[in-house]
């Protein structure tokens, strides 16, 4: 998978990749001269036996429109423990597990969820919900 390269984007991919969800991430020069001046980056998604996907969702919580804070005391498990929440802090992008050990909070990015525990709960009450206008 490849995508557009910038230090914020590739700060979360590092993190994901650190929490084993991604194999590797490549920063992938131009190819010639005369191809665009960006560098590009590339996402190798990383499989389980029997070829199941590490991740199986990754939502988006802050978005231009409505960024989302969080304190690194009141972070609550992300999907009721069945994921990890993703922040951007001034320490730089982390896990919510981390961002709570630190006790430093952030903008909550978004969150990851891993397959063999369950589906993540929906509706109201979940702890997804929360930020979402939800009863959580």
């Amino acid at each position: 998978m490849d995508g557009a390269d910038s230090r914020h984007v590739l700060a979360v991919l590092r993190t994901l990749t650190a929490l084993g969800y991604l194999s590797a991430v490549r920063v992938v020069p131009p190819p010639s001269p005369a191809a665009p001046p960006h560098p590009t980056l590339a996402v190798d998604l990383k499989y389980g036996p029997g070829g199941a996907p590490a991740m199986v969702r990754l939502a988006r919580v802050s978005k231009p429109s409505r960024r989302v804070y969080a304190g690194g005391r009141s972070l609550p498990p992300a999907a009721s423990g069945l994921g990890e929440w993703l922040l951007s802090t001034p320490q730089g992008v982390m896990p919510g597990t981390e961002g709570r050990r630190r006790k430093v909070g952030g903008e909550v990015l978004g969150q990851v969820f891993w397959p063999g525990r369950g589906r993540p709960t929906r509706g109201r009450g979940g702890g997804e919900d929360k930020w979402k206008g939800g009863g959580g």
